[in-house]
């Protein structure tokens, strides 16, 4: 497999908003620039299951 060049890569500008999701359709993540505020992420993720999950 070939290396990626992170020489490509470039942080987001100050008032630039970046949002990139990672995932097939089970467990995506969120990860995004907002610009002002910082980064933030976004976790998800199913479970096959009868119950309810509460949220805490």
């Amino acid at each position: 497999m070939p290396n990626f060049p992170l020489d490509c890569l470039t942080p987001p500008k100050d008032n630039e908003l970046e949002v990139t999701v990672f995932g097939t359709g089970y467990g995506e993540s969120i990860v995004m620039h907002v610009p002002g505020i910082g980064w933030g992420v976004i976790d998800s993720c199913t479970m096959e299951t009868d119950k309810n999950l509460k949220i805490v």
